[in-house]
């Protein structure tokens, strides 16, 4: 079963920068939440789809 998506966000350390055209920049709180809220919002859809169709990524495993 999906976890909820705070239970997501414990999981992932907070980003504290970002590579822009080479050079790092250090991301503000509201940018870091942003960019934690979207990779939890990422897993969350990933965990809902594989319990979803799990049966069928191991069916097709298993006879390609």
């Amino acid at each position: 079963m999906a976890q909820s998506i705070e239970e997501i966000k414990a999981n992932f350390d907070q980003p504290t920068h970002r590579s822009v055209n080479g050079e790092i920049v250090n991301l503000t709180s509201e940018e870091a939440e942003t960019i934690l809220n979207e990779w939890a919002e990422n897993e969350r859809a990933r965990q809902l789809d594989e319990d979803a169709n799990g049966w069928l990524y191991g069916r097709l495993a298993e006879y390609p």
